[in-house]
């Protein structure tokens, strides 16, 4: 084997060895907030816009919808909703991935919508298929 083969088997092997995931990791097991979408598509978040919430604002919205309780015994922190607020104020649109955790709640979709209005889409798994949807204009109280 040559100079050059030696090196370069080196580095491929160094190279796997890096690329390799390590099994033991697990993300966390709590609701977690993400500020790309998964959920939409290209077309339909070109039509959001961003909106200014407060956490206390996004809380109270979630009591009123009943995804609250479940979300914060699913270890929902401030700082995820913080995420959330951030998000919102960015690019119109956030999420909260809950999938990993013992919450009847699997998926929340935070919307700033063209008018000014704020929707949350909410996904149930105790009624498969069922999808709670309220939208508030973000003044209201």
């Amino acid at each position: 084997m040559t100079r050059k083969h030696f090196i370069l088997f080196s580095l491929s092997a160094l190279l796997w060895v890096c690329g390799c995931v390590d099994p033991g990791y697990q993300p966390p097991q709590r609701p977690l907030a993400y500020m790309y979408p998964t959920l939409m598509s290209g077309t339909q978040l070109r039509q959001l816009k961003a909106i200014e919430v407060s956490v206390a604002e996004l809380r109270a919205r979630l009591e009123l919808l009943g995804l609250w309780e479940p979300l914060e015994m699913a270890g929902l922190t401030e700082a995820e909703l913080a995420t959330v607020v951030r998000s919102l104020a960015h690019r119109g649109y956030a999420e909260l991935d809950a999938r990993r955790t013992k919450s009847q709640v699997r998926w929340v979709a935070f919307l700033g919508m063209p008018d000014g209005r704020m929707a949350i889409e909410g996904w149930n798994e105790a009624v498969p298929g069922k999808l709670v949807v309220r939208s508030w204009q973000s003044s209201e109280e």
